[in-house]
């Protein structure tokens, strides 16, 4: 499950006329979701141990490799009820607060393995709250990663998918923009949100 594919070039057949596949001199998963299958399967329960461990939610969504962690003795847990016992692991997109409290309230050994990069984001949404500024998330509502930071931004805090939204929030004074990470500086909020034309979701 952590190697990576190293090859730059593959074809699909020796046929003239044959389509070529480009693969990329290195494929694979992110370094958060990597970081979580690792700890994941550190934490699988060892021969002979009768342990139960479950991520909370499909560590990756790669069946394949799902069915990888199920082998190793990591099961699938949708919710906490699915885990009564036992350890059960955060994904890398990472949770709101009240779900980790609920957990060790259950006595749960947690495992978190909130990307690091995430938690950043978490850590500064708090700080933005207690700042006194409402907290805008642009990402895709729903989301699983959005999802979490919104338990870390306040109440009043609004995901922003479009330029729509954006436009809705210009007569508060002070707002603060979060994005999910990693995205490079060249696609801050600002230049990252559609226009409305483009905006299938506003039209």
């Amino acid at each position: 499950m952590s190697e990576n594919v190293t090859n730059t070039a593959a074809t699909a057949s020796d046929q003239d006329g044959a389509p070529t596949i480009e693969i990329a001199a290195h494929a694979g998963t992110c370094y958060g979701v990597q970081r979580a299958l690792d700890m994941a399967l550190a934490a699988a329960p060892q021969a002979g141990e009768t342990a139960t461990v479950h991520t909370l939610g499909p560590l990756i969504h790669n069946p394949i490799v799902v069915r990888e962690l199920a082998e190793a003795g990591v099961g699938l847990a949708e919710t906490l009820d699915d885990a009564a016992s036992g350890t059960v692991i955060i994904r890398a997109h990472g949770v709101v607060p009240q779900v980790i409290d609920a957990a060790r309230k259950r006595s749960l050994n947690v495992v978190d393995a909130t990307c690091p990069y995430v938690k950043k984001v978490h850590v500064a949404a708090e700080r933005l709250v207690r700042e006194g500024y409402r907290v805008l998330v642009v990402g895709e509502p729903g989301h699983p990663e959005v999802e979490g930071i919104l338990g870390h931004a306040g109440d009043d805090a609004q995901v922003v998918s479009c330029a729509a939204d954006a436009n809705a929030c210009r007569s508060r004074a002070r707002w603060a923009w979060l994005c999910r990470p990693p995205r490079p500086r060249r696609t801050s909020p600002r230049s990252w949100l559609p226009s409305p034309r483009a905006c299938r979701s506003c039209a």
